[in-house]
């Protein structure tokens, strides 16, 4: 049993963070508002108290704790965190401008290129989705899941050839795996 303090925010983050990666996001929330109430400025504890509202179709407050963030701090990854939230809002008219800043400066961003392919999908701008599903594969040639989100996007786009080139890929990558699994139904 961890026992932690209960005035001390950092401790309130760290559980918040080890809550969300069991996606344990009701809980996770519960400790990053103590984090917050604990130490106002805590951009880190606005950010994923955001992620966490989000997880939970919490947009407005979701919104609301990720901009506290990067009024906070402006940092890249948190304008990251913010533009992940408008998109899980429906909102990618807000989020597509800060993922574009994003990668501009930090071409390789997996996440950014990940979040900005699936805002372009949410607008069905398949050419878009492609094109930064590409940069993904390129980032991470060998990775089977982002070769079979590429064969999704481009058979949505209705490239079936290349879909299922893709498809191969990823089974090839991913033989045992989920992605192979999925890859060989398609």
């Amino acid at each position: 049993c961890v026992r932690l303090e209960p005035k001390v925010a950092s401790y309130r983050y760290n559980l918040g963070y080890s809550l969300s990666q069991l996606h344990r996001y009701p809980e996770a929330e519960t400790a990053l508002r103590v984090a917050v109430d604990l130490a106002p400025k805590y951009a880190d504890a606005h950010s994923l108290l955001g992620e966490a509202l989000s997880e939970q179709g919490k947009h407005i407050e979701a919104i609301a704790a990720c901009t506290k963030a990067v009024e906070i701090n402006p940092i890249w990854w948190f304008q990251r965190s913010l533009a992940h939230v408008y998109t899980a809002a429906k909102q990618p008219n807000k989020a597509l401008p800060l993922l574009e800043e994003i990668v501009r400066f930090h071409a390789d961003d997996v996440w950014a290129n990940i979040y900005l392919s699936d805002t372009y999908l949410q607008k069905e701008d398949f050419k878009n989705a492609i094109k930064y599903m590409r940069e993904i594969v390129r980032i991470m040639p060998k990775d089977g899941e982002a070769h079979l989100k590429l064969g999704n996007r481009l058979r949505e786009a209705g490239d079936k050839e290349g879909a299922r080139a893709a498809w191969k890929t990823a089974n090839e990558l991913d033989e045992k795996g989920d992605s192979g699994a999925e890859a060989r139904k398609m």
